[in-house]
């Protein structure tokens, strides 16, 4: 393993892995709350579970999502909702952080405002899980989104 120091504009400094590309450390900086955001490209056509996207967790220990949100910016052609949740595989649907969200407009959604009735705000994620984000109804072609996962390594 090889680590380069790395100075970031708040002030902070981090130990990032050369090989892997892997952050093993942050320490200081002004706001800097040790959380890390995913970006997972979403696309819209395959309505199977987890036809949207799927996001595998990177780290080798658990992880605490703290927040989900996306960024629909093209919605799909009909009416169409979307369920995100963690799963043991990336083929699974799953709704425990956002349930039956509309993705037929262009709109950003997250897991506090539009969690939905099944939704929760803060979900853990063990090692080899994945986020999957599945069409709940309708049909999702045409859909275009990002998602942005934040969370802590326990």
């Amino acid at each position: 393993m090889s680590v380069v120091n790395k100075q970031h504009d708040d002030g902070s400094l981090s130990l990032i892995d050369t090989v892997t590309g892997r952050r093993h450390l942050r320490v200081g900086g002004l706001l800097w709350r040790n959380e890390v955001i995913a970006v997972q490209p979403l696309a819209g056509g395959n309505d199977a579970a987890a036809g949207l996207g799927s996001w595998a967790n990177p780290e080798s220990a658990r992880i605490i999502v703290t927040g989900i949100m996306v960024d629909v910016t093209t919605p799909s052609t009909a009416a169409a909702t979307m369920n995100v949740g963690s799963a043991a595989n990336a083929a699974t649907s799953s709704s425990n952080l956002i349930s039956g969200v509309t993705i037929g407009a262009v709109e950003d959604v997250d897991d506090v405002t539009n969690k939905g009735g099944s939704g929760s705000t803060v979900l853990g994620v063990n090692p080899g899980q994945s986020i999957n984000f599945s069409t709940a109804s309708g049909a999702s072609a045409g859909m275009i989104a990002n998602a942005y996962i934040r969370f802590i390594v326990v």
